[in-house]
């Protein structure tokens, strides 16, 4: 646009004022780049010189004849540092008759290495510490890093059980290569391993319940599997906090364990032991329970949400689920902002902890619109078909987490997180979804033996996140669907595999897949070898519940191949009328209530219909 209007006044100047202005702009142009020029570049060292000038060049920004910039000159400086080649840079610029400059660098280069040198090491050869740091042969020599080197290597030893080991460094300098080399003087000491660890002042709980607290465990002889037997003291404090959580859980709210009674022995220089003394201190019940600010709930369905009642155990864990299960009550009903605030109020007469929920309730919300962030591959209808939730019903807390739970099971994501975002309408939440893409394409390959089957060469290709019509896209992902190719070749059978699946068909909670194959085997029987072919079509559908029924027919044709000729009668008659076809039709029913399909930890606490995607409103960011 700026340059259409300045034609346009030229067309209106006079002829000659635009020859004036014509003639103006070299002029103007050689104003502008008139200035000082590098004439010399010059590179002084301070102490040694191991880097040539032609390896500086190549790093920095200016060159002999260009115009003077010190915006160059600290780009170049800058690059030079990241080199790692030198411990101090300077540059003076300095003013030659003419008008032009000479630039001139002062460095003091770092030292290189020459040799790194393992001496003392018995037990872990030289290779295997060499993996442990980053300071290596030719790179630069740097004390800091070279420090953080030996940290490291004990750190190596000591998740080995020398935690007794001391590495010094000794570093000679050849002044005149500006080369130098590294030694690590290795003192590995003995090994020691944890041969007990025992407890002092515990009544409430035997040695063996406390041991089963700690990751802290003494060596037995699958220790070099499993790792155990190995002093680590990192590890240590927290097995102390997680036994101060064992025994504050289970009402001992006065317990002491610390450092000061912990006792370290040796009973010989390779074992340990290590003793832990304990104040249990008094175990604390549960007194009266009261609850205030609660209008939309009658007492008796609160206290029946709870799991601590007078005369149970007190456990803070316990109370903070208990206040979780309050909040859903709540949640599950739209009244989002309810806030639940437990008191804990030591009673002094029966000595035990009465409770007292003060409930603020709050106003009930609904869902207004459902914002997607983060997902790059998956579309969005792929998110939304899981959700329970949907614009304009109520915003029920329960129901989110079910979703985010069914999110996460679909494997499309490495990070699931679902939260109920302000609007400016009044009594409506956004329901936001963030995810993170992962991995959901697998491809592997490999080979076998076992006495059936000798040598077998396998693949498989799998997309658990397929779009079969991106077809035109080379990655043909998105759609939510199955893929799966296998093949396999052994010396007595082989298999090939072709499986799809669409688990939303017409954007309903039905899913529809086939697998084709081809299977022949010779150790079915010595007599013959056995060759299948055909298709397996299903349909799966959601019934009730956590309960999906399944049905599916299965067409394919065998076909028995190399009868032996002294194979029983009634194989021999088969062969005659191979190949045959066979057609079966099978349902299946399966509840499933794991919260997570490959690492479950509970059971799903109830279930949500599926929406009809027709009604749910989509915004992406």
């Amino acid at each position: 646009m700026t340059h259409q209007f300045n034609r346009g006044i030229l067309c209106l100047m006079p002829v000659w004022l635009c020859m004036l202005f014509l003639s103006m702009a070299p002029a103007a142009l050689n104003a502008q780049t008139e200035g000082p020029l590098i004439a010399d570049i010059r590179f002084e060292f301070t102490d040694i010189r191991n880097v040539s000038d032609e390896a500086i060049l190549a790093r920095i920004q200016i060159r002999r004849g260009m115009p003077y910039s010190q915006t160059l000159i600290d780009r170049s400086i800058r690059s030079l540092h990241e080199t790692r080649l030198f411990d101090f840079i300077d540059v003076q610029s300095e003013a030659l008759p003419g008008g032009n400059m000479q630039v001139t660098f002062i460095l003091t280069a770092r030292y290189r290495i020459d040799t790194i040198r393992f001496v003392g090491n018995q037990r872990v050869n030289s290779r295997r510490l060499q993996r442990e740091i980053r300071s290596t042969a030719g790179g630069p020599l740097d004390e800091r890093q070279i420090n953080q080197d030996v940290q490291d290597m004990l750190k190596f030893y000591r998740e080995r059980g020398y935690t007794d080991a001391v590495i010094t460094t000794d570093i000679q300098r050849d002044q005149r290569t500006g080369r130098g080399t590294v030694t690590f003087n290795i003192n590995e000491n003995v090994r020691i391993r944890i041969a007990t660890v025992e407890f002092v002042g515990n009544t409430a709980f035997t040695t063996r319940q406390l041991r089963r607290q700690m990751q802290t465990k003494r060596r037995w002889f699958m220790s070099w599997l499993t790792g155990s037997g190995r002093f680590d003291d990192s590890k240590f404090q927290e097995d102390l906090d997680r036994l101060r959580q064992f025994y504050t859980n289970s009402g001992f709210l006065d317990v002491s364990i610390n450092d000061a009674g912990v006792t370290i022995s040796y009973p010989d220089p390779s074992r340990m032991v290590i003793t832990i003394a304990i104040d249990e201190g008094r175990q604390y019940r549960v007194g009266d329970i009261t609850i205030e600010g609660n209008t939309l709930f009658d007492i008796g369905v609160l206290f029946r949400s709870l799991s601590l009642v007078p005369g149970d155990v007190f456990s803070p864990e316990r109370l903070d689920e208990d206040v979780e299960r309050l909040t859903d009550l709540y949640g599950a009903l739209g009244y989002l902002d309810t806030i639940v605030r437990p008191e804990r109020r030591p009673n002094l007469q029966t000595g035990d902890i009465d409770l007292h929920y003060v409930i603020r309730e709050s106003e009930r919300f609904e869902v207004e619109s459902i914002v997607i962030e983060g997902n790059t591959k998956t579309q969005s209808v792929v998110i939304v078909r899981e959700l329970a939730l949907a614009p304009g019903r109520v915003f029920n807390l329960v129901f989110m987490k079910n979703s985010e739970a069914r999110l996460r099971n679909t494997r499309f994501f490495e990070e699931v997180r679902l939260s109920p975002e302000v609007t400016n309408i009044p009594n409506r939440r956004n329901l936001r979804i963030r995810v993170r893409e992962g991995r959901t394409g697998n491809f592997q390959f490999g080979a076998g033996f076992s006495s059936l089957e000798n040598v077998v060469v396998f693949f498989e290709v799998s997309q658990s996140n397929f779009d079969i019509m991106r077809w035109q896209s080379p990655f043909l992902q998105g759609a939510g669907q199955k893929f799966r190719f296998r093949g396999s070749l052994g010396s007595r059978s082989n298999e090939l595999v072709l499986a799809f699946e669409e688990p939303w068909l017409f954007q309903q909670r039905l899913s529809l897949g086939f697998e084709l194959f081809r299977r022949e085997t010779d150790f079915v029987s010595s007599s013959y070898n056995e060759l299948r072919t055909g298709i397996e079509v299903y349909l799966r559908k959601r019934l009730f519940g956590l309960v999906d029924g399944q049905l599916a027919y299965t067409f394919e044709i065998v076909d028995l191949k190399d009868v032996s000729s002294a194979a029983p009668l009634v194989i021999l008659e088969e062969a005659e009328n191979s190949p045959r076809s066979i057609s079966k039709v099978a349902f299946t029913m399966v509840r499933d209530t794991r919260n997570d399909l490959i690492f479950t930890t509970r059971a799903v606490v109830c279930s949500s219909p599926p929406l009809s995607l027709v009604s749910v409103g989509i915004r992406s960011t």
